[in-house]
Parts: structure tokens; sequence; C-alpha cells
């Protein structure tokens, strides 16, 4: 029950302290009275009747689409057999519009952000603007316990100006580090 859970309730409460105008403040699981019966937000910020469902069939409409996939095929049949198979199995799969190489960061002053290429794949919505940052948020759990979460602010994975060079990866050796005194 994610009422009952610790992990849930502080994931719940990090994602609407997030901003509702980016895909992270949605929902990330339900069921099917919260994808039939409820109200959904759509991209002009009202509310809208048709529920999530609606949201997810147009989800799939604009996303689900070849430029927005990568395949691995790996098999012991010869090339030839394999490529029939994927053909068969992926050919139904739109091609969608191909990706831009490279994206324009948003140039409004009013929306400065810490990562210039990341709202550039969600309408110019940052996660967390700078104005969420730098915040203290308590927690009283339902099992005690008593833990602290530091959450601080990174590139994002794909950001095509680090991806190359991934720095996350020297974060993740420092924090990681297990050596005498770390």
């Amino acid at each position: 029950n994610a009422l009952s859970s610790d992990m849930w309730r502080t994931y719940m409460l990090l994602k609407s302290s997030s901003n509702p105008k980016h895909p992270f403040s949605k929902f990330g699981c339900g069921n099917y009275d919260t994808l039939t019966n409820f109200v959904s937000v759509g991209n002009s910020g009202k509310e809208e009747d048709g529920g999530a469902r609606n949201d997810l069939i147009q989800f799939w409409q604009e996303k689900y689409t070849g430029s927005n996939m990568k395949l691995c095929v790996y098999g012991k049949a010869s090339l030839d057999e394999l490529q029939k198979v994927v053909e068969q199995t992926f050919g139904d799969v739109r091609p969608g519009l191909p990706k831009s190489t490279s994206p324009t960061p948003s140039s409004s002053s009013s929306n400065k952000q810490l990562f210039t290429t990341e709202s550039t794949k969600y309408n110019n919505a940052v996660a967390f603007p700078p104005s969420s940052l730098s915040k203290i948020q308590e927690v009283i759990p339902v099992a005690e316990q008593r833990t602290i979460k530091i959450l601080f602010a990174t590139p994002p994975l794909d950001d095509e100006d680090i991806v190359d060079s991934r720095p996350y990866r020297v974060l993740s050796h420092l924090l990681g580090h297990e050596s005498v005194g770390s």
C-alpha cells in the first residue's frame, strides 16, 4: 500500500514538489479505475474530460514511433532470417519524425535553468527549476527510521553535450567509493 510505504510517500512528495508542467510530476502507475475515471490535466493546463487513458493514447500516438526507438537483435540465425523476423514483428511501427540533431535551448530569460538542454524535450519545462532547489523537506515516517536524503541536480544523462564524457561516472565513483575512511 502506497500510503503506508515510506519509500512511496517520499517519492510522491518529490514528484509533487516538481514542476507540474514537466512529465516527472505526473502519476507513474495506476489501475483500471485511475486510468478510466480520473480527470486529467492536458497540455493546456486545464482539467479535461477523458481521464488518464486519453493521455496515454495521445502519448502513444505522438511518441510510439520508430524514430523514438532502438532495436538490438541477437541470434544464431542468418542475417537474412533475422531481418525477416524483425520486419514481420516491427514492420507496422510508424516511422515518425526524425529526431533533431541539435537541441535549441530556451532563450527566454524567465526560464533560466541549470542545464541548458534539459527542457528542450518537454516544451521548455524543467523538472526542478532553480526556485524549487535548496529546499529542506521533513517527513514524518510511518515506520520509525532515521534517514537523511540529499538530492542534487545533475545534467540529464542523455544530454548531447556530455553523453561522450559521462561525468556522472565520476560522481558515482566518488559517492560509491568504499575505501578505508571514505
